[in-house]
């Protein structure tokens, strides 16, 4: 099997409850290692932090929406979603203003990658009431699925996540399980997440060790700087190169 470092793997990174502890540090590592970043951002952690972001956008970086507060979809109203989504979007208007640079696109991603329905979790079902209603919500807010150029799994079609508007993940880092109650089993501590690039699971979320499918990759903003440096350096040894996702109508 061909390895990254032959094919020239692209990773998206992207980064999820933003801004947060070290934002700006953050941000200084990964430009010390050229990459650009989509962090999606809850409303809530903007107030406080809007030179921070503008800083970030300034420096390339793409801001999109993760909800107001970090809550899980499935446990609000229709209208308790379009008020979370509304508010944040505010917010980003007002930084990208700031930062005297157009929005790009209007990128979304569910907390917890959580679409609505807990049954269904993460799965696309288009006949379901709630569901449907939250991707009209994000249409008619101007929301779009960020396009990722090479990205192939089968599963991840399946499961409706290039239908959606949404944006879901390929390679979840699993970042959070540190010093988590909620932990996956064996993946607690800061070597257990780093050594998990080296899984070969690739029809499983696991596939930064296979050569056919470009990679969504989901870190967080708030995780242990030892895991955030850790895993970019890991993945850039790998001969993963970072791009960000592109507006496509």
């Amino acid at each position: 099997m061909m390895k990254y470092n032959e094919t020239g793997k692209i990773g998206y990174m992207t980064i999820d409850d933003a801004p947060h502890n070290n934002f700006i540090e953050r941000i200084d590592f990964f430009e010390s290692k050229e990459i650009k970043a989509l962090w999606f951002c809850n409303g809530v952690r903007m107030l406080d932090m809007k030179d921070e972001l503008i800083y970030a956008i300034k420096k390339g970086h793409i801001l999109g929406n993760h909800f107001y507060d970090h809550v899980n979809a499935s446990s609000l109203t229709l209208e308790e979603i379009k008020s979370q989504i509304e508010s944040t979007d505010q917010l980003l208007e007002q930084v990208y203003e700031l930062a005297y640079i157009k929005r790009p696109f209007h990128a979304f991603r569910f907390p917890y990658l959580n679409n609505g329905d807990r049954a269904k979790y993460r799965h696309t079902n288009g006949h379901d009431e709630k569901v449907k209603g939250i991707q009209d919500i994000l249409k008619n807010l101007g929301y779009t699925l960020p396009y990722c150029d090479g990205v192939t799994y089968q599963w991840y079609k399946e499961a409706g996540f290039f239908d959606c508007i949404n944006m879901d993940v390929t390679y979840d880092s699993f970042d959070w399980c540190h010093n988590s109650p909620h932990a996956v089993a064996g993946y607690e501590s800061i070597e257990a997440i780093l050594e998990r690039v080296n899984e070969e699971a690739p029809g499983n979320g696991r596939g930064l060790n296979d050569a056919t499918s470009n990679e969504i990759i989901l870190m967080h903003a708030y995780t242990d700087m030892a895991i955030f440096k850790g895993l970019t350096e890991r993945m850039l040894a790998k001969g993963i190169r970072f791009e960000l996702p592109v507006y496509k109508k």
